[in-house]
């Protein structure tokens, strides 16, 4: 058994949201299997494009800028900190959070006409569903999401970035402050009035040692890290999947984060805490946010830091791997928040085994984490696809969705924060 000092623990379900993959399939792809399962949407350009939900958007310049409507007062959430390997409230409780996904909130706005597709999902996770939780992981896509060759494009996306193959507008019909006011904030404003805690995700996979998406990471949170400074229930995800390896300058032979890569990882921190000094941020590590344990001698600096960990069958198989090993590694030092993990029942996953052995790695080390993803179209999917099209059109739950179900109520629930048996 793994060693967790976790004095007043509290457990708070929370809710999660990974990317969109083009399938289904929840083997994963690539090297490591994990980048396929945290990718975005299409991998061909989006027909319907940022303007297509014209009518539910204002592009004027009266629109609303950031930080126009503080939601912060909605919530009665304790505000979070880190100390040790623990995340804690404000009165030293441990708290674990523990949830699921949905998929990028510009989609779902384009989807759904307007932000009731992004409201509507979270009332079918509280609601149909029944998914007991407490706080919920919001994707946010730049115009391009490289992954590793499949790139991916959000027909609603925050504005950093190069824009889409053939779509020389894409990401330009809302300015940022008009995605923050008319998309991000709202959805955050919605979740905080559930009493949801939420993580704010910058959904981007690619390297970051190379290229710009380190410094258009830099420039998100540089606008956006202040809108929600003031919300004791908002965290953020600095990048979602860096997918630099021993191959591109990510990880040292020794498996240790290269120089380049630490310094990629502090200039998102430096950044978010210039203008938000206390909420709590979440890390990602190279090779698709497999190496937290990197962080434990990186010396990186800013305070309230935990780290991520993304796993999935090809990636994690069931029995004690150099992954495992690395995370229980990092969870001894550091707070280790998975905010995604799933999987889909299949020739590769044909039972619920795989996730009863995550389910007991996670129970004995105490990290939080979020799974991916309450869609029926996203993959792994937690729903069911009914016969009708609609954005919020609940179905029912996947072998995966029923699982995450049961493991939720297994804590008490999310409507009181029950205690850790």
């Amino acid at each position: 058994m793994r060693s967790f000092a976790m004095p007043g623990l509290v457990v708070l379900a929370a809710v999660a949201c990974g990317s969109q993959t083009s399938s289904n399939n929840s083997s994963g792809g690539g090297a490591t299997g994990a980048g396929t399962q945290g990718a975005a949407s299409s991998s061909t350009s989006s027909s319907t494009g940022a303007g297509s939900s014209a009518s539910t958007l204002s592009t004027s310049s009266s629109s609303t800028g950031a930080g126009s409507n503080d939601g912060s007062a909605g919530t009665s959430l304790p505000a979070l900190h880190t100390q040790g390997n623990q995340i804690l409230d404000a009165n030293g409780n441990t708290v674990v959070l523990r949830g699921v996904a949905i998929p990028d909130i510009g989609v779902l706005f384009t989807e759904g006409n307007g932000i009731s597709g992004v409201t509507g999902r979270i009332d079918e996770i509280l609601g149909a569903a029944g998914l007991d939780i407490r706080a919920i992981r919001l994707p946010v896509y730049p115009r391009t999401v490289p992954n590793n060759g499949d790139p991916t494009y959000s027909p609603l996306p925050y504005p950093v970035g190069p824009a889409a193959p053939g779509e020389a507008g894409a990401g330009t019909d809302l300015t940022a402050q008009q995605y923050i006011a008319q998309v991000l904030q709202p959805a955050v404003d919605y979740a905080t009035s559930k009493s949801l805690y939420a993580i704010v995700d910058y959904h981007q996979i690619d390297n970051v040692t190379t290229g710009t998406s380190s410094a258009d990471a830099v420039t998100f949170w540089t606008t956006v890290a202040p809108v929600f400074a003031s919300y004791s229930n908002v965290l953020y995800e600095a990048f979602n999947e860096p997918i630099d390896s021993t191959g591109n300058a990510g990880i040292t032979a020794a498996g240790a984060w290269t120089t380049a890569f630490t310094a990629a990882a502090q200039s998102w921190i430096t950044t978010i805490r210039a203008g938000a000094p206390s909420n709590v941020i979440i890390v990602g590590s190279p090779s698709w946010s497999q190496y937290p344990d990197g962080a434990l001698t990186a010396g990186l600096m800013g305070g309230n830091l935990a780290f991520t960990a993304h796993a999935y069958p090809s990636n994690w198989p069931g029995s004690m791997d150099a992954f495992q090993n690395r995370v229980a590694k990092a969870a001894m030092g550091e707070p280790v928040a998975m905010t995604e993990w799933g999987y889909q029942i299949g020739t590769a996953t044909p039972n619920d085994t795989w996730a009863q052995n995550l389910q007991a790695f996670v129970n004995d080390g105490g990290e939080s984490w979020t799974a991916w993803v309450a869609d029926p179209s996203w993959g792994p999917p937690m729903f069911t696809r009914g016969a009708s099209a609609g954005v919020n059109s609940f179905n029912g739950l996947t072998d995966f969705g029923t699982f995450v179900q049961t493991w939720l109520a297994g804590y008490g629930g999310g409507s009181d924060g029950g205690a850790e048996q």
